[in-house]
């Protein structure tokens, strides 16, 4: 230098000054006689140029952040500080260069893991904890939705949707005056499933039309085998929307029970009033229901008083019974604007030359005010509950019926 100051490089030391014009070095200094790390680097003059860093700054720098996480310097893969162990070493920083060579390596303990795993446990538990209920809620209602439909598929195969019967009552002399047809559904491993579930199922499969199918011809059946029972009784069935405005339906009806016209003729088909048809299905409803009576076959209006147009539903169509819904029978004896709009109904049935059952009934006061508005028929628990053909059967063997056979 200008000063006349010079000390001795190793050759390859110069060689990485004069190709790169920087380098490391880590060697003994004289000045403290220990190891430090030289940066050299040639200045304007190309005269040699050095900075002694002592190891224990560039130990402060990597000072341990956490326990378990120590650092390894290596200056021309030499260490700046020995120390020997059995930790997890991974290279967060090497340069490779023979110019520039500085490695740093991170050392990780066993404590470390197990540290970090505890503190922070809480974060994997909660989005796991997250992730685990919606995907179960998911996967439940999936398998629920799927198992509920298989299994109401192979219940008709299976024989596990039957027809029960509630039989509807003349309260004057309390004998049975016919019945009617429900489905039920007693599932082998979940027991009785509602109709409120199965039902609205079966119509977004499509299986609606097979139940309905299945209880025609178990009252078919039923009546065609015990003539002597149901010589003056009769089997009323729910038809839905889609079998009454079926032309297939309508024509396998015909064809079937015309040559039999003593069975037709204790059939009695009921039909929703709040069911809506648009001006097209009310003409296709117009000719099916006159060809089915032609036949014998007689129509119920069901759930009369809910919908939207029951005079205007009764005016257009020839209908032989009003069943009143037993929202008008539920608050009976305790709502008077009840009886008003009872005695009208009896009005509009006797007008229409049509009978009338009441169903839902059951308490004896709400039978004994409908007997003295003139309503006789009666159906609900008060009597009898929907029970299978066998115990129908058996039943109607014992009419006319006694006191000892009423359900209150």
């Amino acid at each position: 230098s200008d000063l006349g100051n010079s000390f001795y490089l190793y050759k390859t030391i110069m060689d990485r000054l004069h190709e790169n014009g920087v380098t490391l070095s880590y060697t003994k200094s004289k000045m403290t006689d220990e190891r430090s790390v030289f940066l050299m680097f040639l200045g304007e003059s190309k005269h040699g140029v050095s900075v002694v860093i002592p190891p224990r700054y560039i130990q402060r720098l990597l000072e341990r952040s956490e326990d378990g996480v120590f650092y390894d310097v290596e200056v021309i893969s030499r260490k700046i500080a020995e120390r020997s162990d059995d930790s997890l070493g991974i290279d967060v920083f090497a340069q490779e260069s023979k110019y520039y060579p500085l490695g740093i390596k991170l050392h990780t303990y066993t404590g470390y893991y197990i540290h970090y795993f505890v503190t922070n446990i809480w974060i994997g538990l909660l989005l796991g904890g997250i992730v685990s209920v919606v995907r179960v809620r998911y996967r439940q209602s999936k398998v629920s939705d799927a198992t509920l439909e298989s299994a109401l598929q192979n219940a008709l195969i299976d024989g596990e949707i039957e027809a029960y019967y509630q039989p509807i009552v003349n309260s004057q002399d309390r004998t049975i005056v016919g019945c009617e047809s429900l489905v039920r559904w007693k599932s082998a491993s979940q027991g009785m499933i509602s109709p409120g579930i199965f039902i609205p199922l079966a119509e977004e499969l499509g299986l609606v039309d097979d139940i309905a199918d299945l209880v025609l011809a178990s009252a078919i059946d039923m009546l065609t085998k015990n003539p002597e029972l149901f010589e003056q009784r009769y089997i009323s069935i729910n038809i839905s929307r889609s079998q009454i405005l079926r032309k297939e339906f309508v024509y396998r009806i015909l064809h079937d029970l015309k040559p039999q016209p003593h069975i037709a003729r204790k059939l009695v088909f009921e039909i929703t009033e709040e069911i809506n048809f648009s001006t097209e299905e009310r003409q296709i409803l117009r000719e099916h229901l006159e060809q089915i009576s032609k036949i014998g076959l007689r129509v119920a209006i069901d759930d009369f008083g809910t919908g939207y147009s029951g005079l205007d539903f009764i005016r257009q169509y020839t209908f032989d019974v009003i069943k009143i819904d037993r929202v008008f029978v539920n608050s009976l004896g305790s709502d008077s604007t009840l009886i008003p709009l009872l005695q009208s109904m009896k009005g509009i049935a006797n007008s229409f030359n049509m009978s009338v059952i009441v169903e839902g009934v059951e308490e004896e006061r709400q039978v004994k005010i409908l007997a003295e508005l003139g309503f006789n028929h009666i159906q609900g628990f008060y009597y009898f509950k929907p029970m299978p053909k066998q115990a129908l059967l058996t039943l109607l063997c014992q009419s006319p019926l006694n006191e000892s056979h009423s359900k209150k």
